[in-house]
């Protein structure tokens, strides 16, 4: 919610492609960040018995998972240089440069 409320904040137009996109980027990119924070610390989570999506799949599931979402995201990525109203040639940069981590 806070890329729209940003959005808005800044003139945007509430059912801009631009908003629509960016909100897609972050709520892909939250998902796999706090799994891989549960895989790093997987020992923290399961000494204290906090639920976690580890109790329920396995770690090389986990993995699976994370690479769907993670393949998503680049895709989110890569269709936001083409949807964006911004410069252009700074987008792609970026997203060239985030293809290196895939």
């Amino acid at each position: 919610m806070p890329p729209i409320i940003g959005w808005l904040a800044g003139g945007g137009e509430f059912l801009a492609a631009t908003a629509g996109m960016l909100f897609l980027l972050f709520v892909l990119w939250q998902i796999p960040h706090f799994w891989l924070v549960m895989l790093r610390y997987q020992q923290d989570y399961s000494s204290h018995d906090f639920p976690s999506m580890l109790n329920t799949f396995s770690e090389k599931r986990m993995k699976r998972l994370l690479l769907s979402w993670v393949t998503a995201l680049g895709v989110a990525m890569i269709m936001i240089s083409f949807y964006s109203h911004g410069p252009s040639l700074l987008i792609q940069g970026l997203v060239v440069m985030a293809s290196f981590f895939l």
